[in-house]
């Protein structure tokens, strides 16, 4: 799965902004998958730390990629930084 996650990840890389949603979700996908093992062995009771860390992945890791995946490219240029903030042309 790593290894899946990795190679969509990495070709979604290349891909425009808009189309490379496949990327994010392959990103997304271990740090779930642990978050989610992590939360049922806390609700069960076999890790009494499970939720909490649970909610750290789903903050932390899968947070900070949603967060990234709504970020336009060009809107870290430093030459274009106050016109794409205030939304006129370049």
């Amino acid at each position: 799965m790593w290894v899946i996650a990795g190679l969509a990840t990495f070709i979604s890389a290349w891909l425009r902004f808009g189309r490379d949603g496949l990327g994010f979700v392959a990103a997304s996908a271990p740090p779930a998958l642990w978050a989610f093992a992590y939360g049922w062995a806390g609700l069960i009771g076999d890790y009494s730390r499970g939720l909490w860390i649970f909610a750290w992945y789903m903050t932390s890791h899968c947070g900070v990629i949603w967060c990234a995946s709504r970020v336009p490219p060009e809107s870290g240029s430093p030459d274009l930084l106050g016109r794409v903030v205030e939304g006129r042309p370049g």
